[in-house]
């Protein structure tokens, strides 16, 4: 049997394959744009000069580059904490809007933190109405620009996680000891 007809039919099938893809947009969320956000806007991105448990959210003109210690330290001070790693641009019904977390804290008693995933100058500087700042991973921290890599530094130093924690983006502390996470908030907050 010849296997030419076979083997033709699968090269031109894969080529119209291969030739269809193309990616959509950005590659927002793969790296985390901070040297070309700290470039076009300068100023932007700055590191704390005071503990970040003292910077209030008024200011969205800034944003604070932290790394998990520094975020570790600041939930001891809280009963119960949610750190919310946020990537702007999702669109999914597990990524929600700041200012709606916000209000769902409050009613809960929960302490906020919105940590993004990506720098994102545009939706960053919207007014979020929240009480603190929304922060970004310190990539000169982790000496990597790569999301994947200075998350999971960024999560190691907060708390210990295992492979699936990795994936999820709402984190609760009670006492600053990580008591539940979750894709979504309400599989998160749920008791």
């Amino acid at each position: 049997m010849n296997k030419f007809p076979i083997f033709f039919l699968l090269v031109i099938g894969l080529s119209f394959i291969i030739a269809s893809c193309r990616i959509d947009g950005t590659l927002l969320g793969m790296y985390s744009y901070s040297d070309k956000t700290a470039k076009e806007h300068p100023g932007f991105i700055q590191r704390p000069d005071m503990p970040m448990c003292k910077i209030n959210g008024e200011d969205t003109s800034v944003v604070y580059a932290v790394n998990g210690k520094e975020v570790k330290n600041c939930i001891t001070n809280f009963d119960n904490s949610l750190v919310y790693i946020w990537r702007a641009r999702c669109h999914s019904s597990i990524c929600i809007s700041p200012a709606y977390l916000q209000r769902m804290c409050d009613e809960k008693g929960i302490e906020l933190f919105v940590v993004a995933e990506y720098y994102d100058y545009p939706f960053m500087t919207l007014d979020y109405s929240l009480k603190r700042p929304i922060f970004g991973v310190d990539c000169d921290y982790y000496r990597t620009d790569r999301t994947k890599k200075y998350m999971k530094k960024f999560l190691s130093d907060l708390f210990e996680p295992n492979d699936d924690q990795l994936k999820n983006y709402f984190f609760l502390f009670k006492e600053g000891k990580m008591i539940n996470s979750g894709k979504s908030v309400e599989e998160t907050l749920e008791p």
